[in-house]
């Protein structure tokens, strides 16, 4: 859900290299969830390989050993998961649904810079700010 504005880049918020960067990370879930689940569904994720990849088998196809820098998550998710969970209580607090647009102000410390677009395109957030904060520190303003 989180990458899905990047993946469409509607409004050209995001440069190509992003936008193409986001569809060669589908890709590379989509493609290893069907090698994983080619066992127990052994034909369609069949048809769907061929389908989107290859004229060759999945049944053929190695699965890779996982890149060991995946080992360890980055900053920036553990940042997402964190502010999603806030934001997301905040919401239900108020009463809110999870995709409604939130209109009070909401303040991120600077950690936030770097992952703000994804998180404002998810929320739908209407008024944010990035302040000289350190931290996780998020504050909702009425």
């Amino acid at each position: 859900e989180a990458v899905k504005s990047r993946v469409y880049n509607e409004h050209g918020k995001y440069r190509e290299s992003q936008q193409k960067a986001s569809w060669y990370t589908l890709h590379t879930v989509f493609s290893n969830i069907l090698k994983l689940l080619a066992p127990i569904m052994p034909i369609i994720t069949d048809s769907i390989w061929r389908m989107l990849y290859s004229n060759r088998s999945i049944h053929l196809e190695r699965i890779m050993d996982p890149d060991p820098r995946w080992n360890y998550p980055t900053k920036s998710l553990e940042l997402l998961i964190s502010a999603n969970s806030k934001i997301w209580s905040y919401k239900k607090s108020m009463g809110l649904r999870l995709n409604d647009p939130l209109k009070v102000e909401v303040k991120f410390a600077i950690e936030y810079s770097d992952i703000i677009d994804e998180l404002v395109d998810l929320h739908l957030l209407m008024n944010y700010k990035i302040i000289e904060s350190t931290g996780e520190h998020i504050e909702f303003q009425s």
